[in-house]
């Protein structure tokens, strides 16, 4: 979507998490495959690889920020979220 601009727009993504105190974050897409990480940053593959890694460490007292390509269809996970705070396991 973001066409030869892509790898570098994420790149800026990534360098401004970077300089934020957040408890961990969670990437999806093999575009961040070649970009230097910052500590507490797991990528994924596809969105399926983070909705199993969420159903074996449900987040508890956490906000919450998804955002995302229509391409990586991320509003899959959003069940999954809904159901852990129901459960009082977000």
């Amino acid at each position: 979507e973001l066409g030869e601009h892509a790898e570098r727009e994420h790149e800026i993504l990534v360098n401004g998490l970077a300089v934020q105190d957040f408890d961990a974050v969670y990437l999806v897409g093999k575009i961040f495959d070649g970009i230097d990480l910052p500590d507490k940053t797991m990528v994924f593959g596809k969105t399926e690889d983070l909705a199993a890694f969420l159903l074996k460490h449900p987040l508890r007292n956490s906000s919450i920020l998804v955002k995302g390509s229509r391409l990586l269809a991320l509003e899959r996970i959003l069940p999954l979220l809904e159901r852990n705070a129901e459960t009082g396991k977000l």
